[in-house]
């Protein structure tokens, strides 16, 4: 699983132009806008039993799940087909914990990734592969703080480079920042070597969408016209929760994003979205009129 990052912990101070506070009344929810969202989960213990509960409480059809993977570890087999049983596209965050980027990218690992890259041609499905996310914050190892990004980005184009040499054509390869932490422009691997941009973002009490992501996405699309969606995202409890998961689908919309991927893992805040009447018929007046 991820390591906690200031996404789980918190979003900063509340903007001055917040609609409301943490303990204000509830209000008549807004009217959900007809729209195309897709919905992603990441979820924790058993993945078929966690994707049927998240889909049993929502009613949306789960067209992405978010796993974490270890750098180094053997390929997730097992994991990765029980993704594709619940229908799910699997999207892997492989993490270079205790493997260092420098002697990822001086080819320390070549004998590794070629072996894998391998192990994901022969698995033949589709897979959303995230190397390093979150490298623009200073919490993970192989992110700022801790290395300069051109190592990073020699590593992810070593990366790319083996494994399109191994023929793993079958791979969509998502660069993923967090929406805090230093900008991500020095960390671009560049256009040939990312498909898609995933943005980890979490809305705390008095958040809105826009004051977690919008600064994020307006950087981001200074350097690359690549298609965005949020990689990581949950909303936390809060008299106004049902209200921020309608304005997620809004932002998803307003923004020109493809979906999002919800984080229904408790760790640090409640951030599972299950028990919660409230939110999950929020949830699911935003499915009925927004998911492909």
């Amino acid at each position: 699983m991820a390591r906690l990052s200031p996404s789980h912990a918190s979003a900063g101070p509340l903007p001055p132009d917040s609609p409301r506070s943490p303990t204000a009344a509830p209000r008549k929810l807004p009217r959900v806008r007809r729209g195309r969202v897709f919905v992603g989960v990441a979820v924790k213990g058993g993945i078929v039993s966690g994707v049927r509960s998240f889909r049993r409480a929502t009613g949306a059809r789960i067209a992405m799940v978010e796993i974490y993977v270890r750098f180094g570890a053997p390929f997730p087999w097992r994991a990765l087909h029980r993704v594709t049983s619940t229908g799910a596209r699997p999207l892997m965050q492989w993490n270079p914990r205790g493997s260092p980027l420098a002697r990822i990218a001086a080819g320390g690992y070549d004998t590794y990734l070629r072996h894998y890259a391998v192990s994901v041609r022969r698995f033949g499905r589709r897979v959303v592969l995230s190397f390093g996310h979150e490298m623009n914050g200073t919490w993970n190892p192989w992110g700022a703080g801790h290395v300069r990004p051109p190592v990073f980005v020699a590593a992810w184009r070593r990366i790319h480079h083996i494994f399109t040499r191994a023929g793993a054509r079958n791979v969509t390869w998502s660069w993923d920042p967090s929406h805090v932490g230093e900008l991500p422009r020095p960390w671009w691997p560049g256009r040939r070597y990312v498909d898609k941009i995933g943005i980890d973002g979490y809305q705390r009490p008095g958040n809105t969408f826009a004051h977690i992501f919008a600064a994020r996405l307006a950087s981001i699309r200074h350097f690359t016209s690549k298609p965005v969606y949020i990689a990581e995202t949950s909303v936390a409890p809060s008299p106004d929760q049902a209200r921020q998961i309608i304005g997620l689908f809004h932002g998803v919309q307003r923004f020109h994003l493809s979906g999002f991927v919800w984080f229904d893992i408790n760790r640090l805040r409640t951030w599972r979205l299950e028990g919660r009447p409230a939110a999950v018929r929020a949830f699911r007046r935003a499915v009925a009129r927004t998911t492909r």
